[in-house]
């Protein structure tokens, strides 16, 4: 991140999952210095998310099993829905 000049218009974005494991000197001032936390997936969001990744398979799921799937997996992410399924 040195040799950057503040007039660039430079901007870069960084994800993760694992805050704790960050380098300190990422986190001074004027480098990664904004967090923006993004909510896990409310349970509409993860019927949605497996409808989705389901659509890719070859494969018959009752709205049953699908609710099950939906409340079963209360506080997983999009990524581990997704691994859910390829898992299967």
């Amino acid at each position: 991140m040195d040799g950057f000049r503040g007039t660039e218009g430079i901007t870069v974005i960084a994800a993760t999952n694992q805050e704790d494991h960050i380098d300190e000197a990422l986190l001074r001032p004027g480098r990664f210095d904004r967090k923006i936390k993004i909510e896990l997936p409310d349970e509409e969001a993860r019927s949605e998310i497996f409808r989705i990744h389901l659509a890719k398979r070859h494969t018959l799921i009752s709205k049953e099993n699908l609710d099950l799937l939906v409340n079963e997996s209360n506080g997983f992410t999009g990524a581990e829905i997704e691994n859910i399924i390829n898992e299967a």
